[in-house]
């Protein structure tokens, strides 16, 4: 049932009957106070929303664009509305006719800028593709876009009133036009998350929106070319065994210009950005865009990605380009703290990039940002084979690819009894599942598994003993390419550790506490079990949700007796531990470094 189009239908001709009708407050010049009243409305809620957003996205982040944009349009115009009737007391009449005809004018396009409105607004909930039955994403086509539209298209006739609007009347140094072209698309297309099936558990949608802070442009580079050689696909070869050519349109459909170059973005994605349950990072084609903008003609465009660079799952885990078409989503390997991909487009001459939307978040693209010269798709191909691209890429531009951690100066440190790679939880820790309400736990022959949630539970429920082993919690989830590795802050058995010594006695603490694996990946740790001896223990294991910070974890003090005190990571797997890390600084090297080791079938 299409009730997107029957709600935007009943809105628009709704209000152009209620301005229509005679009555008190009625007719042509009442009509047109309330469109500008609209008018307005609309201008500052596109100017605040954005900012607005950004504020809610750590109250609820689904919804924080949907608000961001409906609130202070209904209260501008609440207030606008309340403002004029005190103002203007009083209504003209042109006569029957006209105020009808006004009227009907007026009041049909106040319903169009609020039916509008909500429909862009809407168009950012968490709904996936489809939105009360409306869906405008064609991802059959060889590069996604939106060719779809409402009975009433109140969505697109907004984005251009409020675009042209933007660059006129209401002119900022940031307007709609030229950094948020039409935005009615881009809400649709950010839409189309990766959607797990009820055979998987449930339906469940990849998050669709990010905090601007966890999304940082880290290098950029640049290819030139004749056309097919920036679209060759050397992965996907024909029945000759020759490379193919890559089916690239621009966002209306049209064939992509002979003239066009290809560039780059290494774009770190932070620990907050990761999916909860799964820990991994999901990123589709619909769900990055970068606006262009051309100088000349004053025109901006948004463009899909055409590549998407990321660790492969692999023993090596080494980057490799994975060529999108339109229903492809690219998910992260291991269990790495932060995410570092490159990301592909192909751009239109005369065309410049100045914004990068991921998931909604907003990247500037400043002008001093250096562009690193790549001669050619066959050099680009031959330095990721070899597995260098990324931090070649990093040298040439002064950008990093991974995080900068100093490793001199570390202490050597041997992890027996302090850092173990295995996911059975701590001896005295393994608890039963009828104390787990409000935990994730999945049962499997080797015991029950415990894969998200956070509790505080009472020293009964870790007595186990006689207990059926499909009852008993006893291990931690990791997944096919992750495995988990736990650090002994203090336990009764040794009190506490140099880890431990090293974290309490730390002055920032906001500092980060990560493991680091000898590729250079950082891990922050996802749960731990918390026991001062009190008879309660708090215990946390949402691999979706990093501790970034110190602060983040649980106090203690070196002298507290009685303390146990175990931190869980997830890690990419198969992989090496080597250091410890706090801050920017290595604090240990494992004598004995700690191999990480896959889930294996339960």
């Amino acid at each position: 049932m299409p009730w997107m189009n029957l709600l935007i239908a009943l809105i628009v001709i709704g209000s152009a009957l209620i301005w229509a009708v005679r009555g008190t407050g009625r007719g042509l010049f009442s009509a047109f106070l309330a469109f500008v009243c609209a008018v307005a409305s609309g201008a500052i809620a596109f100017g605040v929303w954005e900012m607005i957003a950004a504020a809610l996205i750590p109250i609820n982040e689904p919804l924080a664009y949907t608000f961001g944009l409906l609130l202070p349009f209904g209260i501008t115009f609440g207030l606008l509305r309340l403002i004029v009737d005190s103002l203007v007391s009083g209504n003209l009449t042109f006569g029957e006719i006209p105020d009808f005809v006004g009227g009907l004018v007026f009041g049909g396009a106040t319903g169009i800028i609020s039916a509008g409105m909500l429909a862009i607004g809407l168009a950012h909930l968490p709904s996936g593709p489809s939105l009360l039955g409306y869906n405008p994403v064609n991802q059959d086509s060889p590069t996604i876009r939106v060719d779809g539209s409402l009975w009433i298209p109140a969505d697109r006739l907004v984005a251009m009133f409020y675009e042209r609007l933007s660059v006129n009347v209401f002119a900022s140094p940031t307007p709609l036009a030229v950094h948020h072209p039409d935005v009615h698309e881009a809400a649709a297309l950010a839409r189309t998350t990766y959607t797990t099936s009820a055979a998987q558990g449930g339906t469940r949608r990849a998050r669709h929106t990010l905090d601007p802070v966890d999304v940082s442009l880290q290098a950029r580079y640049r290819i030139e070319g004749s056309l097919d050689d920036l679209r060759i696909d050397r992965v996907k070869l024909d029945e000759s065994g020759d490379p193919t050519l890559q089916p690239v349109t621009l966002p209306d459909g049209s064939p992509q210009p002979e003239g066009s170059v290809l560039e780059g973005f290494v774009v770190r994605f932070g620990s907050a950005t990761v999916e909860e349950g799964s820990g991994q990072f999901l990123l589709g084609p619909g769900q990055i865009r970068l606006i262009t903008h051309n100088a000349d003609t004053g025109h901006s465009l948004g463009l899909q990605p055409i590549a998407i660079i990321a660790p492969a799952q692999t023993e090596e885990s080494l980057p490799t380009r994975f060529v999108l078409r339109g229903k492809d989503v690219i998910a992260s390997v291991g269990g790495g703290a932060n995410h570092t991909w490159g990301v592909e487009f192909l751009i239109p001459p005369g065309y410049e990039p100045i914004d990068m939307m991921a998931k909604n978040a907003r990247v500037r693209i400043g002008d001093d940002m250096e562009v690193a010269e790549v001669s050619s798709t066959l050099d680009r191909d031959t330095r990721l084979d070899a597995g260098v691209f990324l931090q070649t890429l990093g040298e040439a531009t002064g950008a990093v690819t991974g995080v900068a951690i100093d490793l001199e100066n570390a202490a050597e440190l041997d992890p027996d009894g302090v850092i173990t790679g295995t996911a059975t939880l701590p001896r005295n820790y393994h608890f039963r599942t009828r104390n787990a309400d409000g935990l994730q736990i999945e049962e499997g022959n080797r015991g029950s598994t415990w894969s998200g949630g956070q509790k505080t539970l009472p020293n009964s429920a870790f007595e186990t003993r006689g207990v059926p082993r499909n009852l008993v919690v006893s291990r931690l989830q990791a997944t096919g390419t992750t495995g988990i590795v736990q650090v002994v802050i203090a336990s009764r058995a040794t009190d506490i550790t140099p880890v431990g010594q090293s974290i309490s006695r730390v002055a920032d603490r906001n500092a980060r506490f990560a493991l680091r694996s000898e590729r250079g990946e950082l891990f922050e740790p996802i749960g731990y079990i918390f026991d001062e001896g009190q008879g309660l223990v708090d215990t946390r294991f949402i691999p979706g949700q990093p501790i970034s910070a110190i602060t983040d974890l649980p106090s203690f003090s070196e002298n507290q007796t009685s303390l146990s005190f175990y931190v869980f990571f997830r890690a990419t797997a198969p992989g090496v531990i080597t250091h410890v890390v706090i801050g920017d600084r290595a604090v240990y090297e494992l004598s004995e470094p700690i191999e990480v080791r896959a889930a294996r079938d339960r």
